[in-house]
C-alpha cells in the first residue's frame, strides 16, 4: 500500500470527523465509525506490513497455485463490468515448515500469459509471513487496480 493512499484515507477520515462534529447526526457518526474501522483495521496494517516486508523481508520463490478472476460493476448505473485478477501463490517456510499463502494486489490484466515460470518472487518476513510484498515487475504497466 503506497503512502499516498494512507495519507488520502487519513485526510478523508479527518474530514468526515470534522463534518460529524460540526453537523452532528447519526449518519455522520456512523460514517466516522465505518471509515475509522476501515482505516485502522485494513489500511494502516496493510501499509505497516508492506514497510516491514521491505525492511526485514527476504526474497523467496513462491509457487503460483491459482489466478483468481472476478467481474464487478462500479455502480448500479454503470452497465460495464470491470475485470480483476489476483495471483495466489504458496511457499513453505523453512523455519516453521508451514505453508504460507500469498495474494497479489488486484490486477486489471490477466497475469497468466506473463507467468512463464509458474513462480513469483515474494519479499516476506519469515518471522511474520503476513508481512510480504509480491514482486509484480514482470507485469506490463497499467496493470494495477488499487494503489496505482
Amino acid at each position: 500500500m503506497p503512502i499516498t493512499a494512507v495519507i488520502i484515507s487519513a485526510i478523508f477520515l479527518v474530514g468526515i470527523l470534522v463534518l460529524a462534529i460540526t453537523h452532528s447526526n447519526m449518519f455522520t457518526w456512523l460514517a466516522v465509525i465505518f471509515w475509522a474501522g476501515i482505516f485502522f483495521i485494513l489500511i494502516l496494517p496493510s501499509y505497516f506490513n508492506t514497510q516491514e516486508a521491505l525492511k526485514k523481508g527476504e526474497e523467496v520463490i513462491a509457487k503460483v497455485e491459482n489466478v483468481r478472476h472476478w467481474s464487478h460493476k462500479y455502480n448500479s448505473k454503470d452497465s460495464k463490468y470491470y475485470e480483476n485478477y489476483e495471483i495466489q501463490a504458496t511457499w513453505q517456510n523453512p523455519r516453521t515448515g508451514k505453508t504460507v499463502k500469498f495474494v497479489s494486489a488486484p490486477l486489471k490484466v490477466d497475469p497468466t500469459p506473463y507467468l512463464t515460470q509458474k513462480t513469483v518472487k515474494v519479499r516476506v518476513n519469515p518471522d511474520n509471513p503476513e508481512q510480504y510484498i509480491m514482486d509484480l515487475s514482470f507485469m506490463p504497466k497499467q496493470t494495477f487496480t488499487a494503489g496505482d
